[in-house]
Order: C-alpha cells, then sequence, then structure tokens
C-alpha cells in the first residue's frame, strides 16, 4: 500500500498492547500535493480510530493508538514543520504519532 491509496489503512499491527497503523511514505518532499496526500491519509486513519473501525482488528489491543509513518525520503523544512503539528495534535488528542525515515 502506499500514501496515494488514501482510503486504505496500509498497515494494522498490534505492539505491546497498542493498535499501530502504519502509512508508507514514497514521495518526494517537493511537491505540494505530498502534503495534502499525508494529511487526507492522516485523517482519515484518525477517522478510523474515533470510529472504532480499527478496534475489529485488534480487540485485545487496548493501551491506545499508534499512527507511525514510513519515509523513504528525509522531509524538507515545511514537511518537518507539517510531521511536528501532527505530532503535536496526536500527543495532546491521546493517541501517538512518531515517523521514521528508512534507508
Amino acid at each position: 500500500m502506499s500514501i496515494e491509496k488514501k482510503d486504505i489503512i496500509d498497515y494494522i499491527t498490534e505492539e505491546n498492547g497498542k493498535k499501530v497503523l502504519s502509512i508508507s511514505d514514497h514521495l518526494q518532499w517537493d511537491d505540494m500535493d505530498h502534503l495534502l496526500m499525508l494529511q487526507e491519509k492522516i485523517n482519515m486513519y484518525l477517522s478510523a480510530i474515533e470510529t472504532g473501525q480499527v478496534s475489529d482488528y485488534y480487540p485485545n489491543a487496548t493501551n491506545g493508538y499508534v499512527i507511525c509513518l514510513y519515509l523513504k525520503y528525509e522531509p524538507d523544512e515545511q514537511g518537518e514543520s507539517f510531521l511536528q503539528k501532527v505530532k503535536y495534535f496526536f500527543n495532546n488528542s491521546g493517541y501517538e504519532f512518531k515517523y521514521e525515515i528508512l534507508r
């Protein structure tokens, strides 16, 4: 799966009792459409969490949710700012957001 398939959760796993929803992002950061696609994908994940759709997959994972973004490319300044805002929002909403650049 990928960021371009905005209506599909790329991966769901369980880690330390938490549901981990992963996003695979293979796009460069030089395009505004990238940020828009990423925002849409993250919003869809948040909606799936808040409506309870995700709970059906891992009913025993009761320690919360993590959205994990796996990046192919290092974010530019605008991308980094966006990701920090997303992290802040999620952390203040009772969820966890993290990202990692795959090398």
